[in-house]
């Protein structure tokens, strides 16, 4: 392998995206606990500039969709048992 390449495909960037609103922190780290009811975190883009803010957490895919509008940019990540393991799905979508 040309280790230029190699120092390209591991080197760490951050995206640039403003996702510090204390309420983004505070739901993706409950999504993130075992204990959490809650299944998904959906992130609504805002503005031109990359800032996301917290349109919605629930218990169900059908949740999600029913927060999803075509006016919209948004992210999400859903939290799924799969064979007893914990997955988390990530999810964009462009109205």
């Amino acid at each position: 392998m040309d280790h230029g390449k190699e120092k390209l495909y591991t080197a760490k960037r951050e995206s640039g995206m403003d996702a510090g609103d204390p309420e983004v922190v505070e739901a993706y780290s409950s999504l993130r606990r075992d204990d959490s009811a809650d299944c998904f975190m959906l992130l609504t883009l805002v503005g031109k500039l990359p800032k996301v803010q917290l349109s919605g957490t629930g218990k169900s895919l059908e949740e999600l969709v029913a927060n999803l509008s075509n006016d919209d940019g948004y992210y999400g990540v859903f939290k799924l048992n799969v064979s007893g393991q914990v997955k988390f799905f990530h999810l964009f979508f462009m109205g």
